[in-house]
């Protein structure tokens, strides 16, 4: 790495899981953090990865099998097999998921084209 002490701290960080609660998602990084950052300013480097959020075609995005290890988040290997204490937050993501299934259903139905 080229700064091993910072990947380190990161490393350090993304084993707690108080840390792990508070990460982003794929669409939060892509399209809402850039309005939210102030004066920063879009350089066009993020093009691929709303491409690759949205399932644009051409991005090699939502095709199956859905692989393990994805390249927009290279930290997310293993994250398929949680551990045992993660069952009460699987029931919680269950549960939301399903109070929302009508804007989740209209979300996954933009692939379609509908």
């Amino acid at each position: 790495a080229r700064w091993p002490h910072i990947q380190r701290w990161f490393q350090a960080m993304e084993s707690r899981p108080s840390f792990r609660s508070l990460s982003g998602d794929f669409y939060t990084h892509a399209h809402d953090l850039p309005p939210q950052l102030g004066a920063c300013a879009r350089n066009g480097q993020g093009h691929q990865c709303e491409a690759y959020v949205d399932g644009l075609p051409g991005s090699g995005a939502w095709l199956l099998p859905l692989p393990e290890v994805d390249p927009f988040q290279p930290n997310a290997a293993g994250a398929l097999t949680a551990a045992p204490s993660d069952h009460a937050a699987r029931l919680e993501a269950a549960e939301a998921l399903l109070a929302r299934r009508d804007a989740v259903t209209r979300f996954t139905l933009r692939a379609t084209g509908r």
